[in-house]
């Protein structure tokens, strides 16, 4: 299941193929099982073949997205703004190149081309283009570029805070607190995060590209609160049901302690 998920998510979102090659290093940096690497691997390959072959045959090419070079080009340009729509208009001596191209993927590469040609110029804007890039994909409102947010601009600013600020948060300590045995996915989960990060701060951002991690923080914060209210639960009791000798007359099993075997007993890590 979680090869063909994968699959169908670089199906959908082509960017999340970074999330599967992270993957497949952390298994092998863990020394997961070859049989469960191949698998996973396998499953991955089966799902995407139809589009491949269709690329294959149809472009000439043997990609998931024909589109790469445009967007790389969309964020480094020079009328490129993280707070503007991710279409922008070629200049003319553009146009003329595009004109003259007779395949997808030859636009596609003089897109590339281009975008490589800007960045030549200027590297040092380039690097500071790609950490503000890299941070704007973490703010914790939209991105300001549809027409209903332009007309709530302080009401969505606010709504989106609040609410992604505290849902980090809880995030932030579900993964701090995890069972010793189940660090390793919160390993996982920062490199997934980097690593999409990178992805979109070389290209275009924009927060709804953050998606595909958002399941990740949801399940953490999630662990977050049954943290919270386990220590609430424990705090109860050891004020109003202790006995003799100071302990407390039943001791629940933790939600850590649970976790942790479920995690062993389902071979998670």
């Amino acid at each position: 299941m979680a090869g063909a998920s994968a699959g169908l998510a670089v199906l959908t979102v082509p960017t999340t193929l970074v999330l599967v090659v992270m993957t497949i290093f952390w298994f092998l940096r863990r020394q997961a099982p070859w049989r469960r690497i191949m698998i996973y691997s396998i499953t991955v390959a089966v799902v995407l073949a139809p589009w491949l072959y269709r690329n294959a045959t149809t472009l000439g090419l043997i990609n998931v997205c024909s589109t790469g070079g445009y967007n790389f080009w969309l964020g480094n340009n020079p009328n490129s703004q993280i707070d503007l729509p991710c279409s922008v208009a070629p200049p003319a001596a553009l146009r003329e190149k595009l004109h003259g191209a007779v395949s997808e993927h030859q636009v596609d590469r003089i897109y590339l081309f281009e975008a490589l040609g800007y960045i030549n110029e200027d590297p040092t804007a380039f690097a500071g283009r790609t950490v503000n890039k890299a941070l704007f994909f973490w703010r914790l409102d939209p991105s300001p570029v549809t027409k209903a947010y332009v007309r709530q601009d302080a009401l969505i600013a606010w709504v989106g805070t609040l609410s992604f600020a505290g849902l980090m948060a809880l995030a932030i300590l579900g993964a701090l607190l995890l069972p010793a045995s189940a660090k390793p996915l919160r390993s996982l989960w920062v490199v997934y995060c980097l690593a999409f990060t990178m992805v979109y701060a070389i290209t275009i951002v924009k927060v709804r590209f953050r998606l595909p991690l958002d399941h990740l923080i949801l399940a953490f914060s999630a662990y977050g609160v049954v943290r919270i209210r386990q220590w609430v639960c424990e705090l109860r009791f050891v004020h109003r049901h202790i006995g003799c000798e100071g302990e407390p007359y039943f001791k629940l099993e933790t939600d850590a302690d649970w976790l942790q075997g479920f995690i062993e007993r389902e071979k998670l890590v």
